[in-house]
């Protein structure tokens, strides 16, 4: 129960951002406030029907997945 509400958690938050994307660096700055688990990376993989988790370079970024197209646009 503690993870779907999570997913729910960086969903609203993704939601809130222009390009439906983040690092996922940036969501742990909230890990406290938002009680989000220490694990943050591993439970976005674990939810590829939800969120994108591209990796480029040193950094890993997380998109929201029902707000791009098949071609990899933003709707």
């Amino acid at each position: 129960m503690e993870e779907k509400r999570a997913c729910g958690v960086v969903r609203e938050v993704l939601g809130m951002t222009v390009e439906r994307r983040t690092l996922i660096n940036h969501l742990t700055h909230f890990r406290k406030e938002f009680r989000l688990p220490n694990r943050l990376r591993g439970m976005l993989v674990r939810h590829p029907d939800m969120f994108y988790v591209s990796i480029k370079g040193q950094r890993d970024s997380v998109f929201l997945v029902e707000d791009y197209d098949d071609n990899g646009f933003c709707l």
